[in-house]
């Protein structure tokens, strides 16, 4: 990771690697702690049978450059954060890890946007819509030399619905506790890296990350930043390469404004 404050809150803070990690060594680096402030708080056993489950951290450009190949000599360096509302359980995750009491599952990639790969992916390649090729194909695509991807919300929330999973509510959030999920986390980890970051650029992933921004007030916090609505990876009402044409179409055009640049 370029920016070592957001190394060390990722991989110091949030999952604990010591820092960093070694994204092209064999054998993953044990963790040795992760962050449980919501469960310390109580706001999971508030929510029925409910539970913290898998939890994620951000990536950058550096992180897919040193698990793929460095981007072209130019390209842009202005600075832009994509966002997601909250991870699920379909990415590569480990066992259960106990840390403090509490169970949470890591990642089992060291940097699990990134995998190991001999070239830069194209839309061919991304079709699929596998995050870490499409995210990389988005850097690849628009020459991004700064791009910094992440989650609102770190921690996926589980339940015992057949597929295990349960996201968290924006609206429809009687007991205030999803809110209080979502406010501990940015006050920990996402206001910290907004503030590092600086974006000139915000893209959301889909309504519920807009939502989130919105209710976190980050058009507020951040007055000199554009917001952009993007088509969320997992939309499946549109084929995926009229998702990746579309939503290439709104980060252009955002850069365009931001840069004057037409790539």
């Amino acid at each position: 990771m370029k920016d070592k404050r957001l190394a060390k809150l990722n991989f110091g803070k949030l999952l604990n690697y010591g820092g960093d990690l070694d994204v092209g060594a064999e054998v993953p680096t044990a963790c040795t702690g992760v962050c449980v402030s919501c469960s310390e708080k109580g706001y999971v056993s508030k929510i029925g049978r409910r539970q913290f489950c898998h939890i994620y951290h951000g990536a950058d450009t550096e992180d897919f450059e040193r698990m793929i190949c460095r981007l072209p000599q130019g390209g842009r360096d202005v600075p832009v954060v994509f966002l997601l509302d909250s991870p699920d359980n379909t990415f590569d995750s480990g066992p259960l890890f106990a840390y403090e009491g509490f169970s949470k599952s890591t990642p089992l990639k060291h940097h699990f946007w990134a995998r190991k790969r001999a070239n830069w992916p194209g839309e061919s390649d991304s079709v699929n819509l596998k995050y870490a090729l499409y995210f990389a194909d988005v850097i690849a695509t628009h020459e991004l030399k700064n791009a910094y991807f992440t989650f609102i919300i770190k921690c996926c929330l589980s339940s015992n619905t057949p597929s295990g999973r349960s996201g968290y509510h924006v609206k429809a959030d009687p007991n205030h506790n999803h809110s209080k999920i979502r406010n501990n986390c940015f006050r920990h980890f996402l206001e910290e890296e907004m503030k590092i970051m600086n974006p000139r650029i915000v893209f959301y992933f889909g309504e519920k990350a807009t939502k989130m921004g919105e209710r976190l007030r980050l058009d507020f916090l951040w007055r000199n930043t554009h917001f952009v609505r993007l088509i969320h990876p997992g939309f499946i009402s549109i084929s995926h390469e009229k998702l990746i044409r579309l939503n290439n179409a709104l980060i252009s055009d955002a850069l365009l404004k931001v840069d004057g640049r037409k790539i």
